[in-house]
């Protein structure tokens, strides 16, 4: 979620006016179907995420993330997903300094990582694979230019193969995100994103059974583009990626969501999402993802949230092919 759009309802004002605390979390339970087998169901507590802003100047200010998670479900229990100083150079251009979210498309530029917030359960399968969630670099940025209100965003970065040690490689990676808000309601954007993966067949990444490539090191190129509309009635994204390196393959993923705002705590919603590795990828597993869904997003109260919804998942590979429905549930809280 973009700093400017903080819920202050939701916040825990600290000592000073310029800073405020907020947590969220969730649990996560499903009933599925996969094939002949017996429906399995599960209840999995999700990450906590503690989000701090604080504004130490007219012009500086700080902004920190941290999940929180038992090591049952990942090695990290603890991970600083952002750590950013950022510099208002005027009130439309800014320098941002730190670990970030990469501003590659909608989801990832506006969403943080608490669940409260996210129209569904799950982000897009791009987010398993392609988009490159995080980046420790330093970030150019400027925003209501123009008729339009143009916005654009230049981010040189570290590279995703040095995790959180800053610059280990050198300047490996570069994003350009330009777009537009033309009205209140609608946002559109593009961008590109350059990497260089290190050693990728090392790399925890690297697809089993993928092709051999000679080359330690891989270029990786991503192109995103993303639309978001919403009014008082509907809420709508659309998320399109495409992703090679400088081979001749070409992967591509779409996602689709679209809510309709039933009652004021009510919306029904139904998404899409697909996913195709080419054949000739050198670095992710071959093979095509396809996941729908129809469900429903209760707000219980100003703080809490439900999300219900019956998806099929289906993955196709080059020589299995496995799907599964399932009867999916979040309980989320923000505050």
């Amino acid at each position: 979620m973009s700093i400017a759009g903080l819920p202050k309802a939701y916040s825990i004002e600290l000592p000073a006016d310029n800073w405020n605390l907020n947590i969220f979390s969730y649990v996560n339970s499903h009933l599925a179907h996969s094939g002949g087998y017996e429906p399995d169901d599960y209840i999995e507590l999700g990450e906590t995420s503690l989000f701090v802003f604080g504004r130490l100047s007219n012009r500086l200010s700080v902004l920190t993330e941290v999940t929180l998670l038992p090591k049952r479900y990942r090695e990290d229990t603890v991970k600083v997903e952002r750590l950013t100083l950022r510099w208002d150079l005027n009130d439309k251009h800014r320098l941002t300094l730190g670990k970030m979210h990469t501003p590659v498309n909608y989801w990832n530029d506006s969403f943080h990582h608490g669940r409260y917030f996210f129209p569904t359960i799950d982000r897009p399968l791009a987010f398993k694979k392609f988009v490159p969630i995080h980046e420790i670099g330093v970030r150019f940025s400027g925003s209501r230019l123009g008729r339009y209100n143009f916005f654009y965003d230049v981010v040189l970065g570290s590279g995703q193969s040095a995790g959180n040690d800053p610059f280990i490689n050198g300047l490996k990676s570069t994003t350009v995100s330009i777009g537009i808000r033309p009205t209140a309601n609608l946002e559109i954007r593009s961008s590109l994103y350059q990497d260089e993966i290190i050693n990728h067949q090392k790399d925890l990444e690297h697809g089993a059974g993928v092709q051999t490539n000679r080359r330690a090191n891989l270029d990786w190129q991503l192109w995103s583009g993303s639309m978001y509309f919403e009014n008082n009635k509907i809420q709508m994204l659309t998320e399109l990626s495409a992703s090679r390196n400088k081979g001749d393959n070409l992967n591509y993923t779409s996602y689709i969501f679209a809510g309709w705002k039933w009652l004021p705590r009510v919306m029904p919603f139904v998404f899409a999402d697909f996913q195709r590795i080419d054949p000739k990828e050198l670095h992710f597993t071959p093979g095509i993802q396809r996941r729908y869904g129809i469900g429903i997003k209760t707000a219980i109260s100003n703080r809490t949230d439900l999300k219900v919804d019956l998806s099929t998942h289906a993955v196709q590979g080059d020589e299995s092919k496995s799907s599964y429905t399932a009867l999916r549930f979040q309980f989320s809280v923000g505050f």
